[in-house]
């Protein structure tokens, strides 16, 4: 039978500490490199050459109907300054279903940017988002975003919206 010095068992435990503090230093220098890709900590939001939407234009068609409309929404010296010079109102029909487009530019710029087309070609990097405002006693209905990004997640610049029976 072997016997330990007594020292053996303290050497074993300065041993297992100095694996222990190493394996535990690799997992969370490891976990930068697993980092989710979706996690946008690290985007730099200060960019310069990031552009402000000045006009968004919804652009609606009702489902088997001629009609046609377009609103705007318009705040042309951008985040701050005087409030926006343009906010249309959109009136739908009870019971109805309209298909819509959006477009979204930079007018502060000159010439102004089409951002449409630059959030469609960064689409895996955007979303848009709708809130519905009911009239007074009415329900505003379901809007289904129509488009997808590289991901299949919605993108939203092309929707579909079905007016509740009751809304207006």
């Amino acid at each position: 039978m072997m016997k330990l010095s007594s020292t053996a068992p303290g050497l074993l435990r300065s041993a297992l500490s100095v694996i222990l503090v190493a394996a535990v230093s690799v997992i969370f220098s490891a976990c930068n490199l697993l980092k989710n890709p979706f996690d946008h900590d690290d985007d730099h939001h200060d960019d310069p050459d990031h552009d402000i939407i000045t006009t968004v234009r919804v652009q609606m068609a009702a489902q088997a109907s001629s009609f046609m409309a377009e609103y705007l929404w318009e705040d042309l010296d951008g985040v701050g300054g005087d409030n926006p010079s343009r906010i249309d109102t959109i009136v739908v029909e009870a019971g109805k279903t309209y298909t819509g487009m959006l477009t979204l530019a930079n007018k502060a710029k000159t010439p102004s940017v089409d951002m449409t087309a630059e959030i469609r070609e960064d689409a895996d990097e955007h979303q848009v988002f709708y809130t519905l405002s009911a009239g007074v006693g009415s329900a505003p209905g379901t809007i289904t975003v129509t488009d997808r990004d590289g991901r299949n997640l919605p993108l939203g610049l092309n929707f579909s919206w079905s007016v509740a029976q009751g809304g207006a």
